[in-house]
């Protein structure tokens, strides 16, 4: 399959997955009624849902690794790791 015939076979799908969504219907439903194999219509679905579309990936952007500092429990010297769900009147939990 030539790169334009993917992209023309995409843009159908596309179509007709935005179709689907206005149709109201179930997948099975709309599939039989529009003479369409559910078994590809889901392929297709499940295709555009887990990529990312062009416009959101970062062209410049590389993955970095971060620092973190650990503290040991009982040293308040440094601010380390907090749990934002504890209140500050709460007690103390060794390894929180």
């Amino acid at each position: 399959m030539t790169h334009q015939q993917l992209a023309e076979l995409r843009t159908l799908w596309e179509t007709r997955l935005g179709e689907f969504r206005a149709s109201g219907q179930s997948a099975p439903e709309w599939c039989a009624a529009q003479h369409l194999n559910v078994k590809q219509f889901h392929y297709w679905k499940r295709k555009f849902l887990t990529e990312t579309p062009p416009s959101e990936t970062p062209t410049s952007v590389r993955p970095q690794w971060v620092p973190v500092v650990l503290q040991e429990p009982g040293d308040h010297r440094s601010p380390g790791l907090r749990n934002p769900y504890r209140s500050r009147s709460s007690r103390s939990v060794p390894g929180l």
